[in-house]
């Protein structure tokens, strides 16, 4: 078939041209790789017409007096020693993307020297000397894990995929149970099979006693997600039961000379989510409001809550909300579910010389082997000292996904302390307590 383009001078032409052919391709419906070189040592007159015959797919040469493009190509050559750019067809905005040979050929040479371990995972922290590990399903198809395989290795068929959290990985644990098609038909007990190898003991597994970190990738989430607690309430009096409760768990601890979690809490608060909701706003990863009277104000109200549970705040210090928060409240106000009062966690930190004091719920990452509900049952009491289960969940105790992509991997518990009437729809006092109902005084 025979097409015919003809290059005028300027880039938008030229553009013209391209997404002509392009559609082109794309109307005839052909299979094979359009493959666009592109040198740099030759030049177009203008005017001139550039005929491409082509019986599979065709080759399209550009001509261009750009000089600088033409120096950076040159530079990109003589830094990669590869070929000049190529485009093949599958992906990107125009039905196209670019790969690079200088990252492929990176990975397949880490590939050639792959080193598998299937006996023992102490091997793989020994030759890695990394700190935390991320776990595949059985014959994940992810972007990292293929970029190991891209050479004539074959790819694992059965047991998990262990990969160091290191730039280039030159070692993997592959262990475990279960194939591709047997792990969603119980992928607990294949999830048991893999930390029994990886925790012989029942306490972690240590490395010049430094505690190593083993999570699920989000193909393995997908299917068992973390979990995380939000216990709230339109009682107020109900949800300080449950920080009483874990303030009396935490001093019965310390006194009896058990130490507490690394990840435990420096402050349990609850806070209002009025004043959570509009203080959200101006956090560092949320965009301003037009106005910032208000948000300052509310901020400024949100750090007097703050200290009023002697939470040891100074001028200086920054509050942010955590995302996990914001979601469950986003959730709360899909589902109309009026509780006043949240139970929440405070942790404190330093970076860049400034003090962070971050608000969030309780939760964190799943283990092995281990429900989301268990997760959030065990993060809970390591965060907060506080035990619960499932009688502090509300309604059917059914854990609740969000649909944003931030949240992939997470669901959250609805929870409030046991005999307490629960979260519910806005009754009559609320309304009452409306601004507009106390502006006209018969709020009051």
């Amino acid at each position: 078939m025979l097409k015919l383009i003809t290059y005028h001078q300027g880039p938008k032409p030229f553009c013209s041209s391209i997404n002509l052919l392009r559609r082109w391709i794309s109307n005839s419906r052909m299979d094979a790789q359009l493959l666009t070189t592109i040198p740099d040592d030759e030049t177009h007159t203008p005017g001139t017409t550039t005929t491409t015959t082509s019986t599979t797919s065709p080759t399209i040469t550009r001509h261009t007096t750009d000089k600088k493009y033409n120096r950076r190509e040159s530079e990109r050559r003589n830094r990669d020693g590869a070929s000049p750019r190529t485009l093949v067809q599958g992906g990107g905005r125009g039905g196209e993307k670019s790969q690079s040979p200088r990252t492929n050929n990176r990975y397949a040479a880490a590939n050639r020297n792959l080193h598998i371990i299937t006996d023992d995972f102490s091997k793989l922290v020994h030759e890695s000397q990394a700190v935390r590990y991320k776990v595949h399903r059985p014959g994940c198809n992810c972007s990292k894990v293929s970029k190991l395989f891209l050479s004539n290795l074959q790819k694992p068929k059965e047991g998990f995929l262990v990969l160091p959290d290191v730039k280039t990985a030159q070692s993997i644990f592959v262990g475990g149970t279960g194939t591709f098609n047997s792990f969603p038909l119980d992928p607990l007990g294949h999830e048991q099979s893999l930390k029994d190898l990886i925790f012989p003991s029942p306490r972690n597994h240590t490395r010049s006693g430094t505690s190593i970190k083993v999570s699920c990738a989000s193909c393995i989430l997908d299917l068992e997600p973390n979990g995380f607690v939000c216990i709230a309430s339109s009682n107020k009096s109900e949800i300080e039961k449950a920080k009483d409760i874990a303030q009396l768990a935490k001093e019965t601890a310390l006194q009896s000379g058990a130490s507490l979690h690394p990840d435990h809490a420096h402050y349990i608060c609850i806070l209002r989510q009025d004043i959570l909701r509009e203080s959200a706003n101006v956090s560092s990863y949320k965009s301003p409001r037009k106005s910032k009277e208000k948000p300052i104000q509310m901020n400024a109200e949100l750090k007097n809550d703050l200290r009023s549970q002697h939470v040891c705040l100074q001028e200086d210090d920054t509050v942010e909300i955590g995302h996990h928060l914001c979601t469950m409240m986003g959730i709360l106000k899909d589902q109309r579910i009026h509780c006043k009062y949240i139970f929440t966690i405070v942790t404190k930190s330093i970076k860049e010389k400034r003090t962070i004091y971050e608000v969030d719920l309780p939760g964190g990452k799943r283990h092995l082997g281990e429900t989301s509900f268990d997760c959030a049952v065990r993060e809970t009491l390591e965060e907060t000292s506080l035990a619960i289960d499932e009688s502090w969940l509300v309604d059917s105790g059914e854990p609740i996904k969000s649909k944003s992509r931030s949240e992939f991997g997470n669901v959250f518990y609805l929870a409030s302390t046991p005999g307490d009437s629960r979260g519910s729809k806005e009754g009559f006092e609320d309304i009452l307590s409306n601004m507009f109902w106390t502006n006209t005084g018969l709020g009051q």
